[in-house]
């Protein structure tokens, strides 16, 4: 009976003892890896927790046209294009704050999106409105990039520049497309074969790449009337300064214009060797590039750039010199 007794009071101590460590456990802040967590009373807290997960989300009409549109510049497939980043954003203007003299953005608040993403090699950054109809593309300034092309006018561009160069498709990608409203129907390009409508017509203004020549184009809005603009331009002038150079003629004449010659060059300081009156130059060799431009009318433009494009500047054509008269 002793040793029974005995036995039932060392069960009893070890029972309290097992106990009273499960309590001094419960109340120690270092909890076992598997412990469930108990709701917080911190009202704050779970606040916060809810937003961060039931935060605005991209919508998936912005992130396929973001991931369409940077797999068409790079001609690779969408697959290889992924969203590293998105935030909600509001616009000032139609043109999502990258409007060029060209445009005609209308003053309003636009809702919409700054997405950034990647190829894996490098990250570009679009902006969009809500639901990503409107589409532009932040690359070193440059605004002409509004790629938010429908798939009927590229499929249109592309199967011209294929059955004019006899290449496979996959040497053709998009560089840059911007809205257009065209003079007539003939799209601002007279041919003597085609009666020309006088009316306002809607359309785009494209560059595609050619294995290593620029093509540009001008099409309708729904891509049913294809017409290219330019002569090929070897692609070795880099696409971001082409693509500025014509920018910027553009706003100095309505003609059909090419890129006829570009040199590049080494410019002796920071305003490429064409300082403004009481401008402050750097003094530093700047490698850049000499961009000469022709309208159809045989009018000419010579641009000096830095190597990307980000400073860009005009040659002003030299006054003739006046011949000195000889006395009678």
């Amino acid at each position: 009976m002793r040793s029974v007794f005995q036995s039932r009071v060392f069960r009893k101590c070890l029972c309290a003892t097992w106990i009273t460590g499960a309590l001094m456990l419960g109340s120690s802040p270092i909890a076992p890896h598997n412990a469930i967590a108990l709701p917080s009373n911190n009202t704050a807290t779970e606040t916060h927790l809810k937003q961060a997960q039931v935060g605005p989300r991209l919508p998936g009409s912005v992130s396929s046209r973001v991931r369409r549109a940077l797999s068409r510049f790079l001609n690779v497939r969408r697959r290889d294009i992924s969203i590293v980043s998105y935030t909600q954003q509001v616009w000032a203007d139609s043109c999502l704050g990258l409007g060029t003299p060209l445009d005609q953005c209308r003053q309003e608040t636009i809702q919409g999106w700054r997405v950034v993403v990647t190829n894996g090699q490098r990250n570009w950054t679009y902006r969009s409105d809500r639901s990503g109809r409107r589409l532009r593309l932040e690359e070193q300034g440059n605004n002409m990039t509004n790629v938010n092309l429908p798939d009927e006018v590229f499929s249109a561009v592309v199967q011209d520049a294929q059955r004019r160069s006899r290449l496979s498709v996959s040497t053709i990608r998009l560089l840059w497309a911007q809205e257009r409203n065209w003079s007539d129907s003939c799209l601002g390009l007279s041919n003597p074969e085609v009666i020309c409508t006088a009316v306002l017509t809607p359309g785009w203004l494209i560059g595609v790449e050619v294995e290593q020549q620029v093509w540009i184009y001008r099409t309708d809005f729904a891509g049913t009337v294809v017409r290219p603009e330019a002569q090929t331009t070897d692609v070795g002038l880099p696409g971001i300064v082409s693509q500025l150079v014509m920018q910027d003629v553009r706003t100095r004449t309505t003609d059909s214009v090419r890129i006829i010659q570009y040199e590049p060059r080494e410019w002796s300081d920071g305003c490429l060797g064409l300082p403004e009156a009481g401008e402050f130059c750097t003094q530093a060799i700047v490698p850049g590039w000499r961009v000469v431009i022709e309208s159809e009318t045989g009018q000419r433009w010579a641009y000096r750039t830095d190597s990307n494009g980000g400073t860009l500047r005009l040659e002003r054509p030299r006054q003739p010199t006046p011949i000195p008269q000889i006395p009678r």
